[in-house]
């Protein structure tokens, strides 16, 4: 301790012009104010700012300048062996110079700030010219400045010694620099990318401090191995080299890559982590779309450990087979860009070609596919594009067409060949959810819905729809219905398979409306009364009472009773699919969850309800539930969806029959 005092005492006597230096300059900034032509901004933001800004560059000049120099000068000018001849250690060396180099550059930095905060306060980093533009506090600010100035210092000390011994060894640096910052640099870009996190660390505008993403971390942990390695290697490099330069060198080379080089490694390990994730890695699912026949689920959500990366798989409920896909984080706060063919084997969703997540919205977006019946398929592009994440698209029932309204057009293109069939701009495309579907040979209908959701949803607002549809080969977009209620709740709107009916709910009522005009047809149920499609265009109305619950098939066409069936002492009953014409598949369970799920065949043609096994039924997370079960040994999925306002269930293949 000794030895490192005595030449850390050396090297600021030596140097005590700078700090003269440093403060002459940090004069400066109090006369800014008094120049012609300055900005309107008040004197004491003038000062604060020219002051911070010559403060940074002036002390990371002096760390850059010192730090290549303190150690390097005197081994080139064999000036080292000074100290080495004295009762000193390498370590106390290195130490002492490199510790000088640090502290006389951030000395210079706060001699300049000095001046200026005599005349008016201490300069706030965080707030400088009137915006708040760095993401942490004055202290916080602090710690980051002298962690850089420390790597600075550390690396132009090992950067001097590198291109200074004029080794051989500055071949193998510069490959091992190639290989470790490509590595660093494309992980990192992966990154941010696919969710991690905002890579910069500005911000603008008053808004509060907010706490720092996951590459925000990982930066910071990239710059720390950094630091470390640089100085174990600059420190190795003094003791082992001690007055020759090249041996010197080659030490430092040993030392540093043998560190940067597994770090890297360790940082490829956990992107491809994130890049990996399964279903069962999801805490939070924010939506889940399920194939109108089959047992596969679109779902996506927030993946544990993955900062805000919010992953896509295509599932199926059935074998636990997945495949990832990128439309997770576009269908964040909209009903979810990713579809289903009719017949259940094929999906389609939209996501960036290079997969974006941090640009999507100024990004060009292609529209991709799979095969659901091919084991190990992958998906497929379709060379159809949309700039922008749009507000719905739809499926043509044979899987030949794709709808989009995106910006301000309606837009129908064909899939395979990406050849646009019609194109029709929209007098009013902003609405709160939009909703596409192909209501005919040539025709696609849009419906628009503006519904508040809590806690204006507890106030009586208006609820609006409005039904247009287009004509492909006359190219015309026509209005065919509107219809304005008000309400105290927010409204959903549940289509038909064939578009010609649909379901509007509030909390009031439930009503069968005509798919193209939005006409009523006929009120359905009151309040509690929950209702859906089948695959063949009839409706599942599930209506509750102290009694039990009553599952009513009824006609689409003019809402008439076609069966009854009743669960007494039931109110969860789940309509989970229709494996034949004449039969339909539900799931029940006891009051408030106390019971198992039951399976249930309901026959049409003969109005029996046949009990079946009780199942183990995986109910998804939704916004903080938590990590759900594992799926081994499960015959199917449930969730709440917010879109339909409903629970929804869908069962594994294979299930054994009542």
């Amino acid at each position: 301790m000794r030895g490192f005092l005595a030449i850390f005492e050396r090297e600021i006597v030596e140097r005590r012009l700078l700090a003269v230096a440093a403060l002459a300059l940090g004069l400066i900034p109090p006369m800014v104010p008094l120049l012609p032509g300055m900005p309107s901004a008040s004197p004491a933001e003038l000062r604060s700012g020219v002051a911070l800004s010559l403060a940074l560059v002036l002390s990371f000049v002096f760390a850059l300048l010192l730090g290549g120099s303190v150690i390097v000068r005197d081994l080139v000018e064999h000036r080292l062996g000074f100290y080495f001849a004295r009762p000193l250690t390498g370590g106390a060396i290195w130490a002492g110079k490199l510790a000088a180099a640090a502290v006389l550059a951030a000395g210079a930095g706060l001699l300049v700030l000095l001046p200026t905060s005599l005349l008016g306060g201490v300069p706030d980093p965080s707030g400088s010219w009137g915006a708040t533009w760095v993401a942490l506090s004055r202290p916080e600010i602090a710690a980051v400045w002298l962690g850089a100035l420390l790597l600075i210092v550390a690396v132009s000390h090992a950067a001097g010694v590198i291109f200074r011994s004029r080794s051989p060894w500055l071949l193998v640096d510069l490959a091992a620099l190639g290989v470790t910052a490509a590595i660093v640099w494309t992980c990192l870009k992966v990154l941010a990318r696919d969710g991690a996190g905002i890579a910069g660390w500005g911000r603008f505008g008053p808004a509060a401090p907010q706490s720092l993403t996951l590459l925000q971390y990982l930066e910071i942990a990239v710059a720390s191995a950094v630091l470390l390695a640089t100085a174990a290697a600059g420190a190795t490099q003094v003791i082992r080299g001690r007055t020759d330069l090249r041996r010197g060198h080659r030490a430092l080379s040993l030392v540093l890559w043998s560190a940067l080089m597994p770090a890297s490694l360790v940082l490829a390990g956990y992107t491809r982590w994130f890049e990996t994730p399964a279903p069962e890695d999801l805490v939070n699912v924010h939506g889940v779309v399920a194939s109108p026949a089959g047992s596969w689920i679109a779902l996506y959500g927030q993946a544990a450990h993955r900062g805000g990366s919010r992953p896509g798989f295509l599932f199926d409920v059935g074998s636990g087979r997945f495949v990832r896909a990128g439309f997770g984080i576009l269908s964040l706060d909209r009903s979810s860009l990713v579809s289903f063919s009719a017949d259940g084997r094929r999906a389609f969703w939209l996501e960036a070609p290079a997969g974006d997540a941090t640009s999507f919205y100024q990004r060009e977006l292609e529209l991709f596919s799979l095969d659901l019946r091919q084991r190990g398929a992958s998906p497929q592009p379709t060379r159809v594009f949309v700039q922008g994440v749009p507000y719905a698209f739809a499926i043509s029932p044979d899987g030949r067409f794709v709808a989009i309204a995106q910006g301000r057009r309606l837009t129908v293109a064909e899939i395979g060949s990406g050849r646009l069939l019609a194109s029709v701009p929209m007098t009013d495309p902003f609405h709160e959810r939009s909703v596409l579907a192909f209501s005919g040979p040539g025709r696609v209908r849009l419906y628009q819905i503006d519904s508040y959701w809590a806690p204006l949803a507890a106030h009586s607002h208006p609820t609006k729809l409005s039904i247009s549809e287009l004509e492909m080969a006359a190219g015309r977009l026509t209005t065919t219905g509107k219809m304005e209620e008000t309400t105290t709740s927010n409204l959903s709107w549940i289509l038909s398979p064939s578009a010609d009916r649909g379901l509007l709910r509030t909390q009031t009522a439930l009503q069968l409306r005509d798919g193209a005009t939005g006409a009523l047809v006929a009120t359905l149920g009151g309040e509690g009364a929950r209702a859906s499609f089948l695959p063949d265009g009839h409706i599942a109305l599930l209506e509750r009472s102290a009694a039990g619950s009553y599952l009513r098939i009824l006609d689409a066409g003019r809402g008439a009773e076609i069966r009854r069936f009743a669960f007494p002492g039931i109110r969860t009953v789940l309509v989970a699919d229709q494996p034949a014409s004449d039969r339909v598949r539900a799931v029940t369970r006891g009051p408030a969850g106390a019971a198992p799920w039951q399976l249930w065949t309901l026959h049409l043609s003969t109005g029996r309800a046949l009990p079946g096994p009780q199942l183990a039924l995986t109910s998804l997370p939704f916004e903080g539930a938590g990590p759900w079960p594992k799926r081994r040994g499960r015959d199917g999925v449930v969730w709440f969806d917010p879109w339909s306002a409903r629970d929804q269930v869908v069962l594994r293949a294979g299930l054994p029959a009542s």
